[in-house]
């Protein structure tokens, strides 16, 4: 399916990507840390525990797709069964997850 996306909206769009990807990140160091502390993969409940209120922080989404990329991604990595490395984790989303860690804690 081919949409086609108006330039007005382009600009909400691209930060609204941004947002997800935070999150999406934000969810795979948090499972990455507690696999390697307990060995044990975190459900979608679990994650959105810790996104509780992220979206008053200053992000631009809904509670409920924040929820949704929690348990989406809960899904995708139960299904692939895989960590991925820190080393790799922490050359590609540094910056990133520090400024979204920023957002949510600060």
């Amino acid at each position: 399916m081919r949409i086609r996306i108006k330039d007005k909206h382009a600009k909400a769009l691209k930060s609204m990507a941004f947002d997800v990807n935070q999150v999406w990140n934000y969810c795979n160091e948090l499972s990455l840390k507690v696999y390697q502390r307990e060995r044990k993969l975190m459900s979608g409940y679990d994650l959105q525990k810790y996104t509780n209120g992220v979206t008053k922080e200053g992000l631009n989404l809904h509670s409920a797709t924040v929820q949704a990329i929690c348990s989406e991604f809960a899904t995708r990595r139960s299904k692939a069964k895989k960590i991925k490395p820190l080393a790799l984790l922490e050359k590609s989303n540094k910056n990133k997850l520090n400024f979204f860690i920023y957002l949510f804690y600060a």
